[in-house]
């Protein structure tokens, strides 16, 4: 190695397992920041600076040069001013906790749950797919020439999403997330009411307009013989009741 790259060696070599997944792609350019430092098989003087003075945990970023399914090779960092970076001179192995951030062209991580889905670059589109299940079959009374033609990865979108903003620029901002969620709908739901505290599973709903009520739905409630009015208006109101129970 040159004077300009640090080695960073792990326990097991599975590297390879993030650099040849397609949703994580880890290579040169993503970026590691460092944390939890201690001495290693050499205990000089200054191996002993290096542990004694690195007090900030993720104080810096190094770039990626090269990974290795049992190292990554890193880039050092030369001071800035009065910014200090690191390059650790005379120091020839110390132990340390690397955290790897995604960065290049495409820095965010998607995931779904635990599983990532793949990465997406800043101001850029991010589309997640999903298998079909809404195409009607012949079973449910149609002809053959009325079925649609079967799900295709070009129709198979379930949602996109854009980020925008400015890309955060510190490692104390790299964690950076944000969360959403949503549900398919094709999970049960419970109704309650003011009366009956325990809440029952809902039949299905049927939506009511007329020239005097132009919005309410009703649904049955099973187990509680009662039929639940809403008005969809009304039901996040904090002054008014939009539910009425007929019982």
């Amino acid at each position: 190695m040159d004077s300009d790259t640090l080695r960073f060696t792990v326990t097991l070599p599975n590297l390879n397992l993030f650099r040849d997944d397609p949703a994580i792609a880890l290579a040169v350019g993503d970026v590691v920041s460092l944390a939890g430092y201690s001495i290693g098989t050499d205990n000089s003087a200054a191996c002993q600076t290096v542990v004694s003075s690195e007090s900030t945990p993720r104080r810096f970023e190094l770039n990626i040069k090269d990974v290795q399914p049992d190292h990554l090779d890193l880039q050092v960092l030369p001071d800035n001013g009065a910014t200090l970076g690191f390059h650790p001179q005379g120091c020839s192995a110390f132990g340390a906790v690397a955290e790897v951030r995604t960065a290049r062209t495409q820095p965010w991580l998607v995931f779904d749950g635990n599983t990532v889905k793949g990465r997406v670059r800043d101001d850029g589109t991010f589309d997640a797919h999903q298998p079909r299940f809404d195409y009607p079959l012949s079973a449910y009374g149609r002809t053959a020439t009325d079925v649609p033609p079967a799900p295709i990865a070009s129709r198979d979108l379930a949602f996109s999403l854009l980020i925008s903003g400015p890309i955060p620029d510190t490692p104390q901002e790299a964690g950076s997330q944000f969360i959403w969620s949503f549900t398919s709908g094709l999970s049960p739901v419970a109704y309650g009411d003011q009366v009956h505290t325990t809440p029952g599973f809902a039949t299905a709903v049927y939506g009511y307009s007329s020239r005097r009520t132009q919005n309410l739905a009703f649904t049955s409630v099973t187990g509680m013989d009662e039929v639940l009015q809403a008005d969809p208006f009304f039901l996040n109101s904090t002054t008014t009741v939009g539910l009425v129970a007929y019982r």
